[in-house]
């Protein structure tokens, strides 16, 4: 049976409820219909009959003696519906963030979002700004950066002084700022009053690439901090709803889509 046929066989009334009950072994039709009615659904033997019936037409059930049965198939359909409900379940904390489209990030990584769980959410816009200077600080080897807007010159200052101590960063920005981005990099060079040795250093450990209409931000600080903002599409002026935590899962969830970015990105000389 086509796929489709049997997920809106699943989709009605109390189907789903009898594969469940069927996980543990084999039932009679009324044995079911007993099981159904302690959960609170009454219906006629005929009508459970009726059920049982189609959902072994749609090869999620089988029939030996009198009692069903789940196929390897109605299993296996069983345990994506379950995945999903705890991958819902788990990011059902933040769905007021998450009510806008966010069709920016690859559908590999919206699969992952329920480490969504492990993160803390900030919509304040000054205090996403306070986390960023606070991971580039506790930063020791790597920071990695993708902004849509246009980076502060504030923000550069310390990043150059980070970067001048050893700390390696990679940067991916909007291309329609790439130009003011890098002017603002060549005023810090002049406003820090760097030689050419400290030029070139910071030239070595610094990587900046550019990828056409950003939305997201994310900062991935070495092994032990990630945070990403996920606001609506197209809107550069906002970095709200933002998550971040120390998670591993997390981390690594940030990290992947910030590479899935920089393979598709420009580099940049300036």
């Amino acid at each position: 049976m086509e796929f489709e046929k049997i997920l809106r066989e699943v989709g009605l009334e109390n189907r789903l409820d009898i594969l469940h009950l069927l996980v543990d072994g084999a039932a009679t039709v009324s044995e079911v219909k007993a099981d159904l009615k302690e959960k609170g659904v009454s219906k006629p033997h005929i009508t459970v009959s009726r059920y049982l019936e189609n959902l072994r037409r749609a090869g999620l059930l089988s029939e030996k003696e009198g009692k069903f049965h789940l196929t390897a198939m109605g299993r296996l359909l069983l345990s994506y519906f379950d995945e999903v409900e705890e991958k819902l379940e788990a990011i059902s904390t933040f769905w007021n963030h998450l009510q806008h489209p966010i069709d920016y990030l690859p559908e590999e990584f919206v699969k992952r979002m329920d480490v969504l769980q492990h993160a803390r959410v900030l919509s304040d816009q000054y205090a996403i700004v306070a986390e960023t200077f606070k991971g580039l600080e506790r930063a020791e080897k790597s920071v990695s950066i993708l902004v849509g807007n246009t980076i502060s010159q504030e923000y550069t200052t310390a990043n150059f002084k980070r970067i001048l101590e050893g700390i390696k960063e990679r940067v991916i920005t909007d291309a329609s700022v790439v130009e003011p981005d890098t002017e603002v990099y060549r005023d810090t060079v002049k406003k820090l009053k760097l030689n050419n040795e400290e030029i070139r250093k910071l030239k070595g450990n610094h990587s900046l690439r550019a990828y056409s209409n950003l939305t997201l931000r994310i900062m991935v600080v070495d092994d032990t901090m990630a945070g990403i903002s996920l606001p609506e599409a197209g809107r550069q002026d906002l970095i709200v709803p933002s998550f971040q935590s120390e998670n591993k899962d997390f981390i690594a969830w940030v990290r992947d889509i910030f590479e899935w970015y920089w393979a598709r990105a420009d580099p940049v000389t300036w």
